[in-house]
């Protein structure tokens, strides 16, 4: 028999629904609640406020693999490619009002090249491309430079196995309860703090994740979160 009595509302009180995680991940190819795909800057004989601030000039959102990298030019201080990647997650199942307790990126390294001065590393960034569902040049220029999560150096990745990224504070601020969480990777030792490397000729900064467009979502990249429910 139910109470309704004051007292006993006093003495008993509602039991707290216990913290749920969830998985998400990117669609493959574009047009549907979630993409992701590299954005890049290709242009020869470029210096490096012009490769890492100019537009966007390559875009691939149907890759099953694709890559963050610096290169260097041949010609002394001068870059001709610097490429990022977007990732956006449908968080909508995740309720409005949720506290988001933890999260992170789980992802699948296929290929690292590392041909250089320098320690290159990936972080997290925010993104917010024109279209949650796909990607365009302008995207190249929408990235936060704010990390989100701790710098993981190309040498912590091992080669066709998966590493599991930690989102910081920073980053847990971005999950969107009931819409699209939108991430990014981009280098984070030079593009993400704009620190010009030490330049080398043709040197090649470059690694590889699997994407959604590989068969299946086993490999791809994976977002998890942990929440409170409201």
């Amino acid at each position: 028999m139910t109470s309704v009595s004051q007292i006993f509302k006093g003495l008993c009180s509602v039991p707290l629904i216990p913290p749920v995680t969830a998985y998400f991940f990117p669609h493959f190819g574009h047009g549907y609640d979630s993409v992701d795909g590299r954005i890049g800057r290709w242009a020869y004989d470029s210096t490096w406020p012009q490769i890492r601030n100019g537009a966007g000039t390559s875009v691939a959102v149907v890759n099953y693999s694709d890559y963050v990298s610096i290169s260097a030019d041949a010609t002394p201080q001068l870059w001709d490619r610097l490429n990022r990647l977007i990732l956006t997650f449908p968080t909508n199942s995740i309720p409005v009002g949720a506290v988001i307790l933890e999260a992170d990126l789980r992802l699948f390294c296929t290929s690292k090249t590392i041909a250089g001065v320098g320690i290159p590393t990936i972080a997290i960034y925010e993104s917010w491309p024109n279209a949650y569902n796909a990607l365009g040049l302008a995207d190249y220029q929408n990235l936060g430079d704010v990390e989100l999560s701790n710098k993981i150096p190309f040498a912590d990745f091992t080669l066709n196995a998966f590493k599991t990224i930690d989102l910081l504070p920073s980053g847990l601020s971005k999950i969107v309860p009931g819409g699209v969480t939108k991430l990014a990777l981009r280098e984070a030792t030079f593009d993400g703090p704009n620190i010009a490397p030490v330049w080398g000729a043709s040197h090649n900064r470059t690694i590889w994740f699997r994407m959604s467009d590989y068969a299946g979502t086993d490999y791809d990249p994976r977002l998890r979160v942990k929440y409170q429910p409201p």
